[in-house]
């Protein structure tokens, strides 16, 4: 099986994967569910923690004014 002047691996049922992942295409799509992915995830996590008011700088109990 040739492809863009290349000749591919004879692996029946993979072949057409190999191809695309070979050419980037795959990589492009992977990349771009991952990234979709994640980008949820985080949105989800920075909505949590702000519904929980973890993310609140204002009130961190941790930090202690020394100027007053």
């Amino acid at each position: 099986m040739v492809f863009g002047g290349e000749v591919a691996p004879q692996r029946p049922p993979v072949d057409a994967l190999y191809l695309a992942w070979t050419t980037g295409t795959a990589h492009r799509e992977v990349i771009a569910i991952a990234n979709q992915i994640a980008g949820t995830l985080a949105g989800r996590l920075y909505l949590m923690l702000e519904q929980n008011g973890e993310n609140d700088n204002h009130h961190d109990s941790s930090f202690i004014r020394t100027d007053s």
